[in-house]
């Protein structure tokens, strides 16, 4: 048991993030109530761009461990004028920490390798950064959000003595967002992202 509770692995990885549309509502920093569905793009490699770090303790083929991505959404030109948007975005990350439990399975394809599974709950630490008009107070700054859960599915080559370990995955979060807005307003909604990553084990 101490042996297996001695094999710990931290990953970094990057890779492509989208979101799809979400409904958004609130009331403005103007005090103007809003109610509209909006277009959400990922931008993942402009900066600062996706990426995300994990670390897990492994008791034979399960592990424990805590795992933050740094994922974003920019309201889509369409959405902000459609809606009156100056600026509508979270672009220093929805910022997901979650608490997670993965499982490995034994994979044929190379020696070492496994495919696995995780599934994780935790909070949303958004940068929020909305504005209506240009003479309109700016929201800018992180906040509690709210609640958030993420699963991720891939496959993976175990880190040896000699050499680091790479992985491959799909990750889906939801984060539910509730965030207050300049001059006693506020903003609500959930957003779901998907990403296919990359990254390195250690």
């Amino acid at each position: 048991s101490a042996s297996a509770w001695a094999e710990q692995t931290f990953a970094i990885y990057t890779g492509f993030q989208s979101a799809p549309h979400s409904h958004v509502e609130g009331v403005d920093s103007d005090g103007n109530a809003f109610d509209f569905t909006a277009g959400w793009v990922g931008n993942s490699f402009d900066a600062p761009p996706y990426y995300g770090f994990r670390w897990t303790a492994w008791d034979g083929d399960a592990g424990w461990g805590v795992d933050f991505t740094h994922s974003k959404i920019y309201a889509d030109t369409e959405t902000l004028a459609d809606n009156g948007f100056k600026v509508l975005e979270m672009t220093d990350g929805l910022n997901n920490l979650l608490v997670h439990r993965t499982q490995r399975y034994a994979s044929s394809l190379s020696s070492g390798s496994h495919w696995f599974a995780g599934l994780g709950v935790g909070i949303a630490l958004p940068h929020v950064e909305v504005q209506t008009t240009r003479d309109s107070a700016f929201t800018h700054g992180y906040q509690y959000g709210g609640p958030s859960l993420g699963y991720n599915l891939g496959w993976r080559k175990e880190p040896t003595d000699s050499s680091i370990g790479y992985f491959t995955e799909f990750k889906f979060t939801s984060s539910w967002l509730d965030v207050d807005l300049k001059n006693n307003g506020s903003l609500k909604t959930r957003v779901f992202t998907n990403a296919l990553n990359v990254g390195v084990l250690f």
